[in-house]
This record gives C-alpha cells, sequence and structure tokens, in this order.
C-alpha cells in the first residue's frame, strides 16, 4: 500500500477530522482512508449494479416535479442506484433511520440551535 504525505492542511479541517474520528471511535488516518475509500470507489464497485435486495423505504407521495436537467427524483435516484451503489443504499439506510426518530418539540430545536451558535463544532 501507498503511503500519502499531504501538506499545508489548515489546522481548523485536522481539528474536524480528529473529531468525526473519535466520534466514530477510530484513528484520524483511518477516518481519512474511508473518506478516500468513499470518494474514489473501485471500477468494478461503481460498475455494478446494487446489491441491495429490500424495497426502497416509504418516503410519503413521490414528487412529479422535474428537475433542472429534465428529469423526475425517481430517474434521480436510479441514476445514483446504477452509478454509485454504496452510496445509494446508504441514503436508503439514513431514510430508514429518519423513521426511528423520536419526536421533537420546536423548542427542543430552537435549544440545540442556539447551543450549536454558542459552542460550534
Amino acid at each position: 500500500m501507498a503511503t500519502l504525505t499531504i501538506r499545508n492542511v489548515p489546522d481548523e479541517v485536522v481539528v474536524r477530522l480528529k473529531k468525526v474520528a473519535a466520534n466514530k471511535g477510530h484513528s484520524m488516518e483511518q477516518e481519512l482512508r474511508e473518506l478516500l475509500k468513499t470518494r474514489f470507489p473501485a471500477r468494478d464497485e461503481v460498475l455494478q449494479p446494487s446489491s441491495h435486495t429490500t424495497d426502497e423505504p416509504d418516503m410519503g407521495p413521490k414528487r412529479t416535479a422535474t428537475n433542472s436537467d429534465g428529469s423526475t427524483d425517481q430517474e434521480a435516484m436510479d441514476l445514483l442506484k446504477s452509478l454509485y451503489p454504496a452510496r445509494a443504499e446508504a441514503l436508503e439506510r439514513v431514510r430508514e433511520n429518519w423513521k426511528n426518530l423520536p419526536p421533537v418539540s420546536v423548542e427542543d430545536v430552537d435549544k440545540w440551535i442556539a447551543e450549536t451558535w454558542e459552542h460550534p463544532v
């Protein structure tokens, strides 16, 4: 395997990277390896059809509006699935996890936003 040296990385980027890695319970180097692997997948990973066999989560009624290129949201999702199956699967997992989130009041959200502005990450 190759070794990379990256010079002149802004301190704030390193701090954020370390925090993300710590939150995931691994090293900054491992986080960078995962970021690079996600950003630059192997050719066969990009070209293979998705192995995800479950139905798409119910996200309510499908929108029929078209995107700026004339495609529909479903066509865009189908393209995402065909080009980047791992990313499409991750997006579907996020959507599924959203369904399991507990209800939150507007007051709680306002409080969290205020706390975030006072103590940014």
